[in-house]
């Protein structure tokens, strides 16, 4: 039976929610022991990291973790469960990808029918610049949803849980839109931060000042470190979301407060994974790219006439396609699962939360 404490009514993660109230601070030197939760054993103090935390119930050992764990946990939530997490990737691309390519049949239908023509000129103009903002902001949406949804599958493989991709689905469909305003939220100072780069650089065009260009640079790359800055005190805001059931405002004031006094770790984390994830797309991206056109070459030479030639440049683009894809269904469910092992690891560091973790699985395990 699980503990209802640890376990919300109606369902949910796994993962016990953070206590009401401030959030404990981070373990204070030579001070006493501090309690994680009400009614609950007290939780160690730095460097005083007991036998029991050290447990593995699941991917990772329920104490604080290094720089590489944090990775190797994120590496291991894809082995243990892939279905769930490339499996739900392919269906949140797939139907982004279907909503893009019925926006564009809409568009093509509507030019068949107008004809050409001046407003059919000015429809195309800002259909296709509608039509692009909305796939990227479409794009950034359907990413936040499914770090949110896989945070889910990583905290329960913490306790040894592997959730079907049915059941992450069912556990997370309620918190999309949520995810959805979130992302919103978090790309509104990037996109305030862009207008008045926009603003700035039309001024200088017209005023042809130099004084403005510098101060366009000066903006160029002050926008760039606080989008920075901001992009990793709030990156753990998504699984907070998820796993303690949050709304938006208190699911940023949440990242806030986890990153706090840890930001340089959680910038080391999200550096060493993009570098790692960045790799393994060149890699994929180089050898699926020498196929197809080892494979355009070859249909050139084998048939020596336009018929060849159109079917090695459709080979071609079709690996090039592949390669994007490809990496994608790797990247998106890695950074969503470093992303969740980041969260946890911060809350064992600050909360005690491995304690808390090894109730969880207790009670699970009975």
């Amino acid at each position: 039976m699980h503990d209802p404490q640890l376990r919300p009514p109606g369902g949910g993660s796994g993962i016990p929610p953070h206590p009401s109230g401030p959030a404990p601070g981070p373990y204070p030197p030579a001070q006493p022991a501090q309690q994680a939760y009400p009614g609950q054993a007290a939780y160690p103090q730095a460097g005083q990291v007991p036998l029991l935390s050290a447990h593995k119930p699941g991917i990772i050992p329920l104490r604080p973790l290094g720089v590489g764990e944090v990775i190797e946990g994120a590496f291991r939530a894809l082995r243990s469960n892939p279905r769930a997490f490339l499996g739900l990737c392919v269906l949140v691309n797939a139907a982004v990808l279907l909503v893009i390519a019925l926006g564009v049949g809409a568009m093509l239908g509507i030019a068949y029918l107008m004809g050409e023509s001046d407003a059919f000129d000015t429809l195309a103009t800002v259909g296709f610049t509608v039509g692009v903002l909305g796939a990227i902001i479409l794009s950034l949406v359907s990413a936040q949803a499914l770090s949110g949804m896989l945070a889910y599958a990583v905290g329960e493989a913490t306790l040894g849980r592997y959730p079907s991709m049915g059941e992450v689905w069912r556990r997370t469909r309620g918190a999309l839109l949520r995810l959805a305003g979130l992302c919103l939220l978090l790309a509104l100072p990037v996109l305030v931060g862009l207008a008045l780069l926009g603003l700035l650089i039309w001024w200088g065009v017209t005023a042809d000042q130099t004084a403005v260009w510098v101060m366009g640079i000066v903006l160029v790359v002050a926008v760039l470190l606080a989008t920075a800055y901001l992009g990793v005190r709030l990156a753990l805001a998504a699984p907070a979301l998820v796993l303690e059931r949050l709304g938006i405002v208190a699911a940023v004031r949440r990242s806030w407060a986890l990153t706090s006094r840890m930001f340089w770790r959680t910038l080391g984390v999200v550096v060493l994974g993009t570098l790692l994830t960045s790799v393994l797309q060149y890699v994929l991206s180089t050898v699926l790219q020498m196929i197809g056109m080892a494979l355009m070459a070859l249909a050139t030479v084998t048939m020596q006439n336009e018929t060849g030639q159109l079917v090695g440049s459709i080979l071609m683009i079709g690996f090039s396609l592949l390669s994007s894809v490809v990496s994608s269904l790797f990247v998106q469910p890695f950074m969503a699962a470093l992303y969740a092992m980041t969260y946890l690891d911060a809350r064992i560091r600050k909360e005690g939360f491995d304690l808390a973790l090894l109730r969880a699985a207790a009670s699970a395990a009975r």
